[in-house]
């Protein structure tokens, strides 16, 4: 990766994680508000989503073709998306609630789970991968496994 994207893909980085990890549940304390703190993640979902692509076409050096985007790509969605909705049962059941009742927590936080899928597969599938420079696909495959899971 050249030094200019290097420098650009970890300001992307930087932005995600800052408005990943903000702590909203801290600051809203309150049980009855817990779709409200919900609610305010999604918000940064989208403004972070809408930062990306602002910067990808405006401002970075980044490789970013979206001409790879296409359904089988999309396809590659599907697993996270069952891991992510089975995560959902799993805390269910946990939690002692053998029913799974679709109340506006669940919703919020399956649109939540949506927002953070597509915004880490752009950061990391189109603008990462897209943009390294090794010959053999092995180390792209180690080198963006390590920045994905330390993110």
């Amino acid at each position: 990766m050249k030094k200019n994207a290097l420098l650009d893909f970890l300001i992307i980085v930087f932005v995600y994680l800052a408005l990943s990890c903000f702590p909203f549940g801290l600051i809203i304390r309150s049980e009855d508000l817990s779709w409200l703190v919900i609610t305010l993640q999604i918000v940064t979902q989208i403004i972070l989503l809408v930062f990306i692509i602002l910067f990808t076409i405006f401002k970075t050096k980044l490789d970013h073709k979206i001409g790879k985007i296409n359904i089988i790509n999309t396809l590659l969605l599907i697993p996270t998306l069952a891991v992510c909705f089975s995560n959902f049962t799993n805390m269910r059941i946990a939690t002692g609630q053998s029913s799974i009742s679709f109340d506006t927590n669940l919703i919020l936080n399956i649109v939540l789970t949506l927002f953070i899928v597509i915004n880490e597969e752009i950061i990391f599938r189109l603008l990462f991968i897209n943009n390294l420079e090794f010959k053999k696909n092995i180390y792209i495959i180690l080198l963006t496994a390590g920045v994905f899971g330390i993110c």
